[in-house]
């Protein structure tokens, strides 16, 4: 069947320079939108998924993200004001 949406519950790190086991904070990232998707990964198309996430400590920015069908990141994307930063894998 097809999710509408996935919870995920981790650990955000530290900023740098603070000790990292001090200062882990519990956060959900919830993606939703889920819809398949065609993308290209290392000059070949795949199947993959694409959806919306959200992080609950940074609530206010929305990225848009690409998986593999095992749910592995390829590409993340966010706007940030004017500026569009995108990671991929």
């Amino acid at each position: 069947g097809k999710a509408d949406k996935i919870a995920v519950r981790t650990f955000e790190g530290a900023s740098p320079g603070v000790d990292p086991l001090s200062a882990l904070k519990l956060v959900t990232i919830e993606r939703t939108g889920i819809e398949p998707f065609e993308y290209e990964y290392k000059g070949k198309k795949i199947k993959a998924y694409k959806c919306t996430a959200v992080w609950s400590s940074q609530p206010q920015f929305k990225t848009t993200e690409i998986m593999d069908e095992d749910g592995v990141p390829l590409s993340t994307e966010m706007t940030l004001g004017i500026s569009v930063v995108v990671k991929v894998a």
